[in-house]
């Protein structure tokens, strides 16, 4: 395969990395491994390295490992010995310290701390300890020192109410490319409403325009924003609502930049009037892991009122899977409007 990334890596613990590979990814790895071993120091370092490097992809992408936030999600119980991605900010603590114990005082092992908190999950706390042996580079005491966004993959090492203590396996930044090595940018997920084809007639309607009071969505119900979807984009197949439903509205008539694409939405009326938060989605936001169960390309949010950015970060999450990006589209109160006024919906 032609892995989409590799990384600039700051700590990999090898011998763990060796021992979570499996099958075919173990003798590649063992193989290419001893490869290196026959080049000289340095050079041997760095090839070890790219294919320590190669092979973390390769079994995040062939082992579908998700983002450690869609494991927080919904009713299942995250649990020790779950493989996880995370990239995010998270914060180190202790590095320079660990650093300077490891190599002028001899001191093994040489423990450093990190800490992610994730607010949009009731303040759920990730942390675990890092050994200063398994630094790869002088660079890495500062990049995982303080507050940094970083990729991490790892493992749960244990649960205890609200704090999550895991064990990684690397840390770095992910790069195009091992030579040139600018900083790999996944391709934007999130679609803005107008880029949609059938949405597109919403650029008419400013947000400044001074008919657009969100308490008019008061007046709008559920059963009526599916309708008029529904007819905005043809769609004559429209189910009616039941309890165990993944979507709300389920449609092959989307398209973007003309091409046509499946897509599954979720829809909000006026039962539920305040700021979107993720309770507002089932229990610990279920109903977007089941969104996400749907066979779609394009997955749509749709709020009568404001959307809370614990919301925004988690559909982010759920779209960019490193074996399958999809792309999604947050329709707030406002772009409700816009787009109902836009289309003669509303006077």
């Amino acid at each position: 395969m032609n892995p989409p990334f590799s990384f600039l890596t700051y700590f990999s613990h090898h011998q763990l990395i060796l021992q979570t590979m499996t099958g075919n990814f173990a003798e590649t790895l063992k193989k290419n491994l001893l490869n290196a071993s026959h080049y000289p120091d340095n050079l041997g370092r760095h090839e070890a390295n790219r294919a320590y490097n190669q092979s973390v992809v390769e079994y995040l992408v062939n082992h579908n490992v998700q983002p450690l936030q869609t494991l927080l999600v919904g009713e299942s119980q995250i649990k020790p010995g779950a493989m996880f991605w995370v990239e995010t900010s998270i914060t180190f603590q202790g590095a320079g310290k660990a650093w300077e114990q490891l190599n002028y005082h001899d001191k093994v092992p040489s423990y450093f701390s990190f800490k992610i908190n994730f607010e949009e999950f009731d303040d759920i706390i990730v942390e675990g300890q890092l050994n200063a042996e398994h630094m790869y580079t002088t660079s890495a005491v500062d990049q995982l020192s303080r507050k940094k966004r970083k990729f991490l993959f790892g493992h749960v090492q244990e649960v205890d109410g609200k704090t999550i203590t895991v064990r990684a396996l690397l840390i770095g930044d992910r790069v195009v490319h091992d030579d040139t090595m600018p900083l790999y940018e996944p391709e934007r997920a999130e679609l803005n409403i107008h880029t949609i084809d059938e949405f597109r007639e919403i650029k008419r309607i400013s947000h400044k325009d001074p008919s657009l009071d969100i308490n008019i969505n008061k007046t709008i119900r559920e059963k009526e924003i599916k309708q008029y979807l529904a007819e905005i984009i043809a769609e004559s197949d429209v189910d009616k609502d039941w309890g165990g439903e993944q979507s709300d509205l389920f449609t092959t008539h989307l398209h973007v930049d003309g091409q046509r694409l499946i897509a599954a939405f979720v829809l909000k009326g006026p039962s539920k009037f305040h700021k979107m938060q993720m309770k507002d989605l089932g229990k610990n936001g279920d109903q977007i892991t089941r969104l996400f169960d749907e066979p779609a390309d394009i997955f749509i949010l749709q709020h009568c009122h404001h959307i809370a950015s614990s919301v925004i970060k988690t559909m982010d999450a759920f779209a960019n899977q490193i074996n399958r990006p999809r792309k999604y589209c947050i329709i707030n109160g406002i772009d409700t409007l816009r787009l109902f006024k836009a289309y003669h919906k509303l006077p």
